[in-house]
């Protein structure tokens, strides 16, 4: 159960970044139009999975790694993504909403922000947290088992 959970959050990021790299060169590029594209081809993950993936997250894979630590970095990293994750589902909100009424009006920076914030998020998901969690397999047992 618990590589199952961790194997579901993994496979999110590794879809999430196989997108992001395009983002990031739309970005760099000021190339808006290929991030409202993106954004559109992505808006189904943002409306249907991410509220699932962040639950995921924070009810299961958050709690384990703050289990029995005093690892100081992991509980700054733990505070920096349930931060990350409530203004990304308030951004991702905004701009399904915005996206459903047509992307005139849109400021560019307000989809740029977001997925420069997605992409820092991930990025640090992928590379410090499944890590850590991955050595603490057992933990992750034991926060499930109480859930």
């Amino acid at each position: 159960m618990a590589s199952t959970n961790l194997s579901q959050g993994q496979q999110d990021h590794t879809t999430l970044l196989n997108h992001l790299r395009y983002t990031d060169l739309a970005i760099d590029g000021q190339d808006f139009e290929e991030l409202y594209r993106r954004f559109q081809t992505m808006s189904s993950f943002f409306t249907n999975d991410l509220e699932r993936h962040f639950d995921l997250e924070e009810r299961l894979l958050f709690p384990a790694a703050l289990f029995k630590t005093d690892n100081l970095e992991v509980i700054r990293l733990v505070l920096s993504l349930q931060a990350d994750h409530a203004v990304l589902q308030l951004q991702a909100a905004y701009l399904v909403r915005q996206a459903e009424k047509g992307w005139e009006d849109m400021d560019d920076g307000a989809v740029a922000d977001f997925f420069l914030l997605l992409s820092s998020h991930v990025r640090k998901e992928a590379s410090l947290l499944y890590p850590w969690l991955e050595e603490r397999d057992e933990v992750i047992e034991h926060v499930v088992s109480r859930s």
